[in-house]
């Protein structure tokens, strides 16, 4: 993996250069965004990581330039507590944060993580196209939904719960939260505790952006409001599955029933000139058949483009796995986790599909099996 560290402070880079020594990563460095983009002129990166704070191009510009014209190379900023409302808008040209001053062994973290993305999705034409999606479209309403909310000096409970129903603006507020800017008090996947984090200001101009970003690049084949549904009842139902098969995993759960259909939003705004055909066929397909008309049709399914957009996007490693194997029952079953299986299952409840009879034998679910499926009715039914 190439990486290139772009820092007007040379004493940074040469400590980055430091911590890097024993890895296997090839490393480059540069003290200007202008030097920075005459090294991409050269040979392409499969990684930048900038400085925030620089003098003339800034890392906002610089990441921006990028993303046009590289967008399969992913972006990290590097940021101090000084810089978060540049940070804020960069959120939506990079991929992570780091927060300075950082410890080494997390830049390594971050790193592998990143390589671990880049792993599952190596066609670099792939990453191209997945890589330029940085939002999903989002209600253009919420924006003023939450101004009339602190206009009313209502608490930060409402504000919640208007992001708490908006699928990409969950997934973005949480992306957010849990940067380096916003974790110091841990890493966090309610939407509620994000928001009191972030406060209504900052949570209100991040919707602003949001909304701005995500709306110009909406495809007609994505009906916000059915998507948004879908994957919350997804959500509420993993839930109540988790409780079944393991209670501390609910919150993640919860998160993966959410994000677990996040690639084939991303895949019809990836490409447009496709999307009609893909449509066509998945609308008499079996839900087993889906992966292989996708892979036919784009070269890869929505499962691969999700899961390394959640990777990309900073959720965890067990999420990442979950939706990257959950339309698969042999995958899911050997997975040392059981939250694949917890969003198999709330899918095909989700979807009114039965289970296969030997899922039922095998987790023993014969007398929950019915209590979910009236739960999943009732939920339909609102």
């Amino acid at each position: 993996m190439r990486i290139l560290f772009v820092d007007d402070e040379q004493f940074v880079l040469d400590g980055i250069q430091r911590s890097l020594f024993d890895s296997e990563w090839e490393i480059e460095t540069a003290n200007s965004g202008i030097e920075a983009l005459e090294l991409f002129d050269e040979e392409l990166f499969d990684v930048i990581v900038s400085d925030m704070r620089m003098p003339g191009m800034d890392g906002e510009e610089l990441l921006g330039k990028i993303e046009q014209k590289y967008p399969d190379t992913v972006r990290v900023i590097l940021s101090g507590q000084a810089d978060q409302a540049a940070a804020i808008r960069s959120s939506f040209i990079s991929h992570r944060w780091l927060d300075k001053p950082f410890e080494s062994e997390e830049l390594i973290r971050i790193l592998s993580l990143i390589e671990g993305a880049l792993d599952s999705l190596p066609n670099r034409e792939m990453r191209r196209l997945i890589c330029g999606i940085s939002a999903l479209p989002s209600p253009p309403s919420t924006y003023v939904e939450i101004q009339g909310l602190i206009q009313e000096r209502a608490d930060l409970e409402g504000v919640a719960n208007i992001i708490d129903q908006d699928l990409s603006l969950a997934s973005k507020v949480l992306q957010v939260t849990n940067s380096a800017m916003f974790a110091r008090g841990g890493q966090t996947n309610d939407i509620h505790a994000a928001v009191v984090r972030l406060g209504a200001e900052m949570v209100s101009d991040f919707v602003l952006f949001s909304e701005t970003y995500a709306m110009s690049s909406s495809s007609p084949f994505i009906n916000v409001e059915e998507v948004t549904k879908e994957s919350f009842l997804i959500s509420r139902l993993a839930v109540e599955v988790s409780e079944h098969f393991d209670q501390s995993l609910v919150v993640e759960a919860k998160l993966s029933g959410l994000l677990s259909d996040i690639g084939q939003s991303a895949l019809l705004q990836a490409f447009p000139d496709k999307a009609k055909e893909y449509m066509e066929r998945i609308s008499v397909a079996q839900e087993q058949d889906i992966e292989k008309i996708e892979v036919d049709i784009f070269g890869l399914s929505d499962a691969q483009v999700g899961a390394y957009l959640l990777l990309m996007w900073g959720f965890s490693a067990e999420i990442f796995n979950a939706v990257l194997i959950c339309r698969d029952y042999e995958k899911s079953k050997a997975a040392s986790s059981c939250l694949p299986v917890i969003i198999y299952i709330a899918r095909h409840l989700a979807r009114d599909r039965e289970l296969e009879p030997r899922m039922v034998s095998d987790y023993e679910l014969d007398e929950i099996l019915p209590v979910w499926q009236a739960t999943a009715e009732r939920l339909r039914a609102k």
